[in-house]
């Protein structure tokens, strides 16, 4: 269920910005980076992870109607930064 929950925003997010900061790669490690967090935050806090779950379904489809562009390097990153933010708060 887990792994499901964990899907679903990150792809999500992934469609909207296949690219962020300067480079696809910089956008592949701050996938990374949510990810790993992200699964941090569910093996120590689910509850939070939960919330978290959520919140970022919500921030993705922000994203889209702020209509932040695959070529939206800096919005994109910036993005990713604050959801990673968020989640490491919750452990």
């Amino acid at each position: 269920m887990r792994k499901f929950l964990l899907a679903i925003p990150f792809a999500l997010i992934a469609a909207q910005a296949s690219a962020a900061c300067s480079k696809p790669e910089d956008f592949q490690a701050k996938a990374m980076e949510m990810s790993t967090v992200a699964q941090q935050l569910a093996q120590k806090n689910p509850t939070a992870y939960q919330a978290f779950a959520q919140k970022t379904m919500q921030a993705a489809q922000d994203m889209q109607t702020k209509g932040i562009q695959v070529n939206d390097y800096e919005k994109a990153c910036a993005f990713y930064d604050d959801l990673i933010n968020e989640a490491k708060k919750g452990m």
